[in-house]
């Protein structure tokens, strides 16, 4: 073989590993796009899914909200019929309207509470009480027979204070106290329209209505 024969088939060697690796990295190289192309499809359509669902989250949520607030009405309302349940229970019985009248009543329950229906011998006073018993001490109840209004009163016995102020409610405050002597209700802050108070005696079963001013006093004699 000559060198001109030699070198030709030299140069077909080199040709033909040259059309080889170009299409060999032409394969390379769609392979790549056809990758870039799939991967931006999937990605694509991963994005399409996630709005989709963050549109139907929304719309949900849309379509609910009439839904929520009919609820947080309901709630609303069910708490002020609870709060309004819980006020003021007034008596309006007869046993109740004549402790109103008479301002004394041997069936009136401690805390009884009737709406301050006004007569014309609501007035302050001082009372003076027979005790026919052998007891030596008593319970007494003292509350706010009408409006809780921020009355302030203040209990001594015989001349010597019993606790501190306190404001007077429709609940009672129950005190025991010995069963003769001089029991004074002193009027110390007056929430509005006068100190209204009851008072209720354990030895005879009897409730006493009375009205004292701020810085007066009720006097209520336990006699044997």
């Amino acid at each position: 073989m000559n060198k001109e024969q030699e070198s030709r088939n030299t140069n077909k060697s080199n040709n033909y590993y040259d059309h080889s690796y170009n299409l060999l990295d032409s394969n390379a190289n769609s392979n790549a796009k056809s990758n870039e192309i799939s991967s931006t499809y999937f990605s694509s359509s991963v994005d399409d899914i996630v709005e989709n669902e963050y549109i139907e989250e929304i719309e949900r949520k849309e379509r609910e909200k009439p839904l929520f607030i009919l609820g947080l009405v309901l709630i609303c309302i069910s708490f002020c019929f609870i709060y309004l349940d819980q006020g003021t229970k007034w008596d309006n019985s007869k046993v109740a309207m004549d402790a109103l009248k008479y301002r004394v009543s041997t069936e009136l329950k401690p805390g009884t509470a009737m709406q301050s229906a006004k007569y014309e011998n609501e007035l302050s006073k001082d009372v003076k009480i027979k005790n026919n018993t052998n007891k030596k001490k008593t319970k007494i109840w003292v509350w706010d027979y009408a409006d809780e209004d921020g009355d302030y009163v203040q209990i001594s016995v015989n001349g010597k204070e019993i606790g501190d102020p306190f404001l007077i409610l429709n609940k009672p405050r129950v005190f025991t106290i010995p069963a003769e002597g001089e029991i004074e209700i002193k009027g110390i802050k007056d929430g509005i329209n006068g100190i209204s108070y009851a008072i209720k005696f354990d030895f005879n079963g009897t409730s006493y209505l009375n009205l004292v001013n701020e810085g007066k006093v009720n006097k209520f004699s336990l006699v044997k």
